[in-house]
């Protein structure tokens, strides 16, 4: 997916697909379908580079925490 350059602290939505891993014994009937792994997430836009959209839920003047989405596991983004 391509995926657009924000301005700095815009607003997204980002639904993108987790990994999942499960290591109780299950039947291959069950192993082999698709597991629950999409996600959304709501974040101030930071950065983007070839492989991973960079999403901050908190920020200060000179800090911030980070979120990093694999760009292949990204589905849509919204700005709110």
């Amino acid at each position: 997916m391509k995926i657009k350059t924000y301005k700095i602290n815009t607003v997204l939505e980002v639904e993108w697909i987790d990994i999942v891993e499960d290591s109780s014994w299950i039947p291959n009937s069950i192993a082999g379908s698709r597991p629950d792994a999409d996600c959304k997430s709501i974040g101030y836009y930071f950065k983007k580079d070839s492989e991973f959209l960079y999403l901050s839920t908190s920020i200060s003047d000179d800090a911030r925490s980070r979120i990093a989405i694999p760009i292949g596991a990204i589905k849509k983004v919204k700005k709110l």
